[in-house]
């Protein structure tokens, strides 16, 4: 993979399903936790279902979760990209809603920070709307034609941050230098 441009992606669940340590029920859901989301999904083969359910929810999961304490442990460790990052060289254009209540903001930027760190080419684009929202047109061409056809088009030297300030449209944001 040469260039990706993740939308509003989940990086962490630890980070999705808790804040400081809380669970901050993502969506508005009260008490949802991984084992919802596990239920939701319905994993597994419906002849395998009862062991899947037995092993993964009822133990991995409830164990590893901690709802006592609320840590970030091993199991949450195991279920974060940012730990996964090392093989990763594909140039990475960041897209996320400030205002995004289902997967936090902090999802793009622990991501964005991490590849920065690691020297691969990086963007980010922050807009003010909710969940999803991509980039505008020209400036995901611009990113694929660079980075996916190798065409020079010197979109290296283009700002590292991309913000679209209050009041003012998707297809118009405001270039800084870095975020923050």
């Amino acid at each position: 993979m040469e260039a990706i441009i993740p939308i509003a992606p989940n990086t962490s669940y630890y980070h999705y399903y808790r804040s400081n340590g809380l669970v901050r029920s993502p969506g508005g859901y009260l008490g949802e936790d991984i084992d919802v989301l596990y239920d939701y999904i319905h994993s597994g083969k419906e002849e395998n279902r009862a062991r899947n359910n037995r092993v993964v929810r009822d133990t991995e999961m409830i164990n590893g979760m901690d709802r006592i304490k609320g840590d970030y442990n091993e199991f949450w460790e195991g279920r974060d990209y940012l730990n996964q990052m090392r093989p990763m060289k594909a140039a990475l254009l960041m897209a996320h809603g400030f205002n995004d209540w289902n997967v936090m903001p902090e999802h793009s930027y622990r991501i964005y920070k991490k590849a920065m760190e690691m020297g691969i080419p990086t963007q980010i684009y922050y807009h003010q709307d909710g969940h999803g929202g991509p980039p505008p047109l020209k400036m995901m061409n611009r990113w694929f034609t660079r980075y996916l056809f190798g065409i020079e088009n010197k979109v290296e030297k283009d700002p590292n941050a991309w913000i679209v300030r209050e009041n003012d449209t998707q297809q118009n944001p405001t270039p800084y230098k870095s975020y923050p």
